[in-house]
């Protein structure tokens, strides 16, 4: 009887990225690039730890098509890629079985829905992970453009605005203040600022105003005004923001 497949475990998704690791281009896109990113801030954030699980059934990641085939020479699967001129985001799709021996799909995707390509790629963190063998090296999607594409998926795809997808994005909320808030401790206060600009420009969009409508959940709770960042932007900037979106919100409901 065939195995119907559930969310993957992080071990799981270790066990894949570390056959990967050596391939060169290849970056965790998607809900399992949110996991990772709540896996590494869990242990400070109460909330993640009390709101997963955040896995999804299957990986993305984002690639060139001539990798297709060694993916899935390295997980001893089969792979399918799309005919020349093909209308599709995707580079080819994997199918392999997980150490449970359970079918797993793998997407390869050229390009993301909502964010771009080149961005993607110069943005992506290079994250250090344990694997069932060794440590290595992944690179994964930055915590804001996971923010930006669980957004924008849910208000932009059919079928993209069910609960799960509405977990990953609130969990996308929390690492991207984590990460500014790592930003900060490392005396690093404009890559914050400019990302938390970043998530107002989001918030004060029409991506923002359907997120909450539809979800009824608000972009710019990823900003704070944590402590170490600029005077100006605590008492001055981050409260004009606030004072924008509230302002913006009550507008759509009028």
């Amino acid at each position: 009887m065939k195995q119907v497949p559930g969310p993957l475990t992080f071990r799981d998704v270790l066990w894949l990225l570390e056959r990967l690791s050596r391939i060169e281009g290849v970056i965790l896109v998607g809900g399992q690039a949110v996991d990772c990113w709540c896996e590494h801030y869990l242990e400070r954030s109460a909330a993640l730890r009390a709101g997963g699980p955040y896995a999804s059934k299957d990986v993305d990641l984002l690639a060139s098509g001539p990798v297709v085939e060694r993916i899935a020479r390295e997980l001893g699967g089969e792979f399918r890629v799309p005919e020349p001129f093909e209308p599709t985001p995707s580079a080819g799709v994997v199918r392999y079985r997980d150490p449970g021996g359970v079918e797993r799909t793998l997407d390869v995707l050229r390009e993301l829905f909502g964010v771009a390509e080149e961005e993607a790629r110069d943005t992506a963190v290079e994250v250090t992970l344990i694997g069932p063998r060794d440590r290595f090296g992944f690179r994964v999607l930055h915590p804001g453009l996971c923010l930006e594409s669980r957004a924008r998926n849910l208000v932009g795809l059919p079928g993209y605005d069910g609960d799960h997808a509405r977990l990953q994005l609130r969990a996308s909320l929390i690492c991207v203040t984590e990460v500014a808030r790592d930003l900060v401790r490392g005396r690093r206060p404009r890559p914050a600022l400019r990302l938390f600009e970043r998530v107002f420009r989001l918030a004060d969009s029409r991506v923002g105003d359907e997120v909450v409508q539809r979800a009824g959940i608000e972009i710019l709770d990823a900003v704070a005004p944590l402590q170490g960042l600029p005077e100006d932007f605590r008492k001055i900037r981050y409260p004009r923001m606030r004072a924008r979106i509230d302002s913006r919100r009550r507008r759509n409901r009028c």
